[in-house]
């Protein structure tokens, strides 16, 4: 079973998926401008 991790900070998105033998098998991260809030960062 995959295994899906996401960290929501006031600098960054990251998500990361991991393979049932915890590989990493995808990772993701998207900066974020902390000024603008979190609701910038959900718009997109």
């Amino acid at each position: 079973m995959n295994r899906i991790g996401i960290d929501l900070g006031g600098t960054k998105i990251e998500a990361i998926l991991l393979s049932s033998t915890n590989k990493v098998v995808e990772r993701t991260r998207i900066p974020t401008n902390q000024q603008d809030g979190y609701e910038a960062s959900l718009k997109g």
